[in-house]
């Protein structure tokens, strides 16, 4: 199987074996602010009708070089990032799709099996039919991964335009947030009881594990940890007003170990009640 350097051809040269990227930052056409702000690849196989999804957070990635070849851009390696790698059955793919149909991502090198749409139909329309909903659309839906872990997946449509974390994550969960994502500039802390708020939702600043440590203008990464329970959440989307407008979404668990991953590797973090141009705790 061939995956074209460009947008090329959607269809796999395999009947089995299929794989596509999204990024809102390709390596070829450079940002599209038009699509959703969100980056990963899907892979599928539908002899045993099951695939892999993996969600980042790095622009330009994976650049395709040629059969079985990709580089990581020199670029990124300075930045924090964020993956995650969810092993799916096939009903799990197509909540995925369905997923992917309010997000509307940008989609290149997708090269997919006729056979996809069989058992995976909404996969199949959204990556090589560019099938994507017109609707005002905030949602959440479970995914179980083939070794029987549970996420919960939080899409979002740009017409939705609310915000990822505190419209949707934050009240899904009846919880507060630490947010660690990108800036230009970041949104200040919500906070409640100010303005009606329910749930306080605020900006994680830096960073530090195994010895490296990162500021929030060298953290790409994006994911957020619950202040009130053990839940993680690796994401698409920036803490900031500009992106309301745009799709995406996140992947959210709730497991003790990676909580406690996630929450011992902050440093500091925007307070409510303080000025929080360089003011952190």
């Amino acid at each position: 199987m061939y995956i074209e350097r460009e947008t090329g051809t959607k269809q796999s040269d395999s009947d089995q074996v299929g794989v596509g990227y999204y990024n809102d930052d390709t390596p070829y056409e450079g940002t599209d602010s038009y699509r959703a702000h969100m980056k990963g690849v899907v892979a599928t196989d539908s002899a045993t009708e099951t695939g892999l999804w993996i969600t980042h957070s790095v622009p330009e990635y994976p650049w395709i070089l040629a059969e079985g070849e990709y580089e990581f851009p020199d670029d990124e390696l300075v930045y924090g990032q964020s993956m995650m790698c969810i092993s799916l059955e096939g009903s799990e793919m197509d909540v995925l799709g369905d997923a992917f149909s309010n997000d509307m991502p940008n989609y290149y090198g997708v090269s997919m099996p006729s056979s996809l749409s069989s058992w995976a139909p909404s996969l199949y329309a959204s990556m090589v039919q560019d099938a994507h909903t017109t609707k005002a659309v905030g949602t959440s839906a479970t995914i179980v991964s083939r070794g029987g872990d549970v996420f919960t997946l939080f899409s979002k449509s740009k017409k939705w335009n609310q915000n990822l974390w505190e419209d949707l994550v934050a009240v899904t969960y009846a919880s507060d947030l630490y947010v660690e994502t990108w800036g230009r500039p970041l949104d200040g802390p919500d906070c409640k009881g100010v303005d009606g708020l329910v749930y306080t939702v605020t900006n994680v600043r830096d960073v530090a594990v195994d010895g490296y440590a990162w500021s929030e203008g060298q953290d790409h990464s994006k994911w957020a940890v619950s202040m009130d329970s053990d839940i993680v959440c690796i994401g698409d989307i920036n803490r900031m007003s500009s992106q309301m407008k745009r799709g995406g979404g996140a992947v959210c668990m709730q497991n003790s170990d990676v909580w406690h991953a996630f929450s011992e590797i902050i440093v500091d973090y925007d307070v409510c009640g303080t000025d929080t141009d360089g003011m952190t705790h």
